[in-house]
C-alpha cells in the first residue's frame, strides 16, 4: 500500500510533496483517496481521523493535499472548498465529497471498488 519514496505522516497518510510525486503516486496505485485540506480548517481536522479509519478498513491509501501549499494542483482538480475528498480509481476521479462529507457514500464507493462488503453492515 505505502510506497517507500513517498513521505507519510504518523497515520500512514501520504503527504503530497509535489505535483509530479502526487501524479506518480496516483498512477502507481489502483485506488487513491485524495484528501484536500487547509491547516486552518477545523472541519478538515475533524474529518481526517474518520477518513483515515475508513480508508484503513478498505486498505486504501490516503494522500493529503494542502490547498494552501499546492494552490495550482488544487485548481487543476477543481477544488474550490475544503475539506474535499476524491476517490481516484485507475487515475480517474470516480467520487467527490466536499464540505459536508457523506461517509456512507464514500464507504459504498470504497466497498464497490474493492469488492469488499460494507463494513458498517457487518458490525451492526
Amino acid at each position: 500500500m505505502k510506497q517507500p519514496d513517498f513521505v507519510s505522516d504518523d497515520h500512514d497518510v501520504i503527504l503530497m510533496s509535489g505535483e509530479r510525486e502526487a501524479e506518480a503516486f496516483i498512477a502507481s496505485n489502483r485506488v487513491v483517496i485524495c484528501f484536500f485540506t487547509a491547516p486552518a480548517c477545523s472541519v478538515c481536522h475533524a474529518v481526517k481521523p474518520c477518513l483515515i479509519e475508513l480508508a484503513k478498513r478498505y486498505q486504501l491509501p490516503v494522500m493529503l493535499v494542502s490547498v494552501d501549499q499546492y494552490v495550482a494542483y488544487a485548481a487543476q482538480r477543481l477544488i474550490f472548498t475544503v475539506p474535499t475528498v476524491l476517490i481516484v480509481h485507475k487515475g480517474r476521479e470516480i467520487s467527490r465529497e466536499s464540505r459536508y462529507i457523506n461517509f456512507e457514500h464514500l464507504e459504498r464507493t470504497m466497498s464497490l471498488i474493492t469488492n469488499q462488503p460494507l463494513w458498517h453492515n457487518i458490525n451492526t
